[in-house]
């Protein structure tokens, strides 16, 4: 005669042997399901492990939940090379001294300039009004022939 269908749950333990030799102990939970007449796992919790050579069962750390960053807030931000240079730019001060040497506006141009030619590897000037599209310098209206012309 078989053993009637209570409906209870059934707390078991599960161990799970390691190729290191540790054995990890779960306490799983499960249940057994009339309809398709089989058990299923309600949950699984991970109760320690048993290190190799040892008999006794030793508690993991507890499991990070989400959001969960041991008190360190961090953003993730996109840099390119004009945010390196810009930073290198204020960090050495080469950027207050041309701005103390000349008029804003070509002070503006000219670390626009050498940005350009650092980061495209020392390309014509023509083709800076269109290298300027893809990436933000300090002197932000386009840099045409006659702007550095009249610059020079």
């Amino acid at each position: 005669m078989a053993k009637p269908i209570t409906g209870k749950t059934h707390v078991g333990e599960r161990r799970e042997k390691r190729p290191n030799g540790d054995i990890y102990v779960y306490e799983r939970i499960t249940a057994y399901d009339e309809k398709n007449r089989k058990t299923y796992t309600l949950s699984q919790r991970l109760k320690g492990k048993i290190k190799a050579g040892t008999q006794e069962i030793v508690p993991t750390r507890p499991k990070k939940r989400n959001g969960e960053r041991g008190g360190i807030d961090t953003t993730r931000q996109h840099t390119g090379l004009t945010d390196i240079l810009e930073w290198v730019g204020k960090v050495s001060g080469i950027d207050d001294d041309v701005r103390a040497s000349f008029s804003e506006g070509d002070a503006e141009k000219m670390l626009s300039i050498a940005r350009y030619w650092i980061g495209s590897g020392g390309n014509t000037l023509p083709r800076l009004e269109s290298w300027q599209v893809m990436h933000p310098l300090p002197y932000r209206e386009a840099i045409t022939e006659d702007v550095y012309g009249k610059l020079f």
